[in-house]
């Protein structure tokens, strides 16, 4: 077996654990579908997508180098990421204080005016994943991979988060599950916000 195939393998095995693994995105795009519909969960998903993809670039590109060279660079990621996924928490909990507990329409669901902006964010300032990448690439990778192998590494992890987070809309944008969302919509949301608002405090927190 080649170096490139042998760190193909070790990438697909890695990050299909990773990208099932209940998180920001998870949370999100499950909670995006739920209350607001397959459509505008799709958008979300695109803007996920697109900051998993700066953060692969990133990490064959040299993150591990620029941390190394600047090593208070993660610490301020941290706190910024954290803030950010706080400011999501505090706000789904917030728009949740007064709003009926089986208000039908759910077209209001925070905190998605901007779907795309919102999902590009919660992926783009959690520095944990680009850690995470960065650690996938440094353990598997050969120390003179071909050039090819940055290419094909980039469209394998962007395949296989778009596959999940379709299967998951797919799922969980069934009317079964939109009524459910309906009944139990201030109690989810309120469920959703706390669990954000301790992913941004951990987040900030962590050494």
């Amino acid at each position: 077996m080649s170096d490139e195939l042998a760190a193909i393998l070790s990438v697909i095995a890695i990050w299909s654990i990773a990208v099932v693994t209940p998180g920001p995105n998870t949370l999100i795009v499950a909670h995006t579908t739920m209350s607001q519909g397959r459509a505008v969960a799709a958008r979300l998903v695109v803007g996920t997508l697109a900051a998993t993809a700066g953060w692969v670039v990133f990490g064959l590109f040299g993150l591990t180098a620029l941390v190394a060279a600047a090593p208070d660079a993660l610490a301020v990621g941290k706190v910024v990421g954290g803030a950010y996924l706080a400011y999501l928490g505090i706000r789904l909990l917030w728009k949740t204080r007064q709003r009926r507990a089986f208000e039908p329409n759910p077209a209001d669901a925070p905190p998605l005016a901007h779907p795309f902006r919102v999902g590009f964010l919660t992926n783009a300032t959690n520095p944990k994943t680009a850690a995470f990448i960065a650690s996938i690439f440094v353990a598997s990778f050969p120390a003179h991979p071909e050039p090819w192998l940055d290419a094909v590494v980039l469209a394998i992890m962007l395949t296989m988060s778009a596959s999940w987070y379709a299967i998951m809309m797919v799922v969980l944008g069934r009317p079964t599950f939109a009524r459910a969302y309906r009944r139990a919509r201030v109690w989810i949301d309120r469920a959703a916000g706390a669990i954000f608002l301790g992913f941004g405090v951990r987040l900030a927190t962590a050494d």
